[in-house]
């Protein structure tokens, strides 16, 4: 960084090449995180309605007596809710590294 005498007399800091690369960087890092979270967020919601629909068909099918079945869609939503708390833990994972890219 370096300092510079505006026109009315008081300091001005300009960042030098080096700290506007490294800036640069770090918005297009931020960038990219902010699109991966918004695809994490994306793939969140779509298992939590995924497994709303597994839950009723399964409850369906034990009501019809269809056992077989009514485990099969059971364990669709064990994977999906699992598939679910898999993407929070990246989701939490890359907040932290924003946190981090922000405070560089």
């Amino acid at each position: 960084m370096t300092k510079e005498l505006n026109d009315d007399g008081e300091t001005q800091l300009q960042l030098d090449a080096a700290a506007e690369n490294q800036l640069a960087r770090i918005e297009d890092s931020s960038s990219d995180l902010k699109i991966e979270l918004h695809g994490i967020q994306s793939r969140i919601d779509r298992a939590k309605d995924e497994a709303k629909g597994a839950q009723a068909e399964a409850k369906r099918l034990s009501s019809a007596g269809d056992i077989e079945k009514a485990k099969a869609e059971q364990k669709k939503l064990r994977d999906l809710r699992d598939t679910g708390n898999n993407l929070k833990v990246i989701k939490v994972t890359l907040n932290q590294r924003m946190g981090e890219l922000s405070n560089e």
